[in-house]
């Protein structure tokens, strides 16, 4: 018998604090793939034409914060849909407001653990955004094992 664990909403200031990691802090260890599908799949495509021009009238701080705002929704409105599914439920997403939460490495990537975690509902680990999260938790997980000095002191090649 499988035991499922309850599901739930994560906090706006642990959806924060992934957006900020991984939105202002984070290289993506210069994949240009993942950049463009975070920013421009997840967050210019859900801008309307209004809020693109007014983008134009923004500093590049003001327009990455708007961006992460409309990212963040869109993570929300996943784990609201996951949580539906689990529990049968008709709940609405509630609004987000992206605010600028300190957060490290190993932070974001326990928040995004508990993040993909609580979207294992239903048919939600099908969706692009799901894979794409596990893909960010996936490389921070290498970033992080990369810079243990147990990594970097093991031998690459055995002779």
């Amino acid at each position: 018998m499988l035991l499922k664990m309850s599901s739930f909403l994560i906090s706006d200031k642990t959806l924060n604090r992934i957006l900020t990691f991984i939105g202002k802090k984070w290289n993506f260890y210069d994949n240009v793939k993942l950049k463009r599908q975070f920013w421009d799949d997840f967050g210019y495509k859900e801008l309307s034409d209004k809020e693109k021009e007014s983008l134009n009238n923004m500093s590049n701080d003001e327009e990455t914060d708007f961006i992460l705002n409309k990212i963040g929704f869109v993570f929300k409105e996943i784990n609201t849909e996951a949580v539906n599914q689990r529990y049968n439920e008709k709940s609405k997403t509630k609004p987000f407001k992206f605010q600028y939460e300190e957060c490290d490495i190993f932070q974001a990537y326990n928040h995004l653990r508990c993040l993909t975690y609580q979207m294992n509902e239903g048919n939600i680990p099908e969706t692009e955004t799901y894979k794409f999260l596990q893909e960010i938790e996936n490389l921070l997980a290498v970033q992080i094992a990369n810079e243990t000095k147990e990594v970097k002191n093991a031998e690459w090649e055995a002779e």
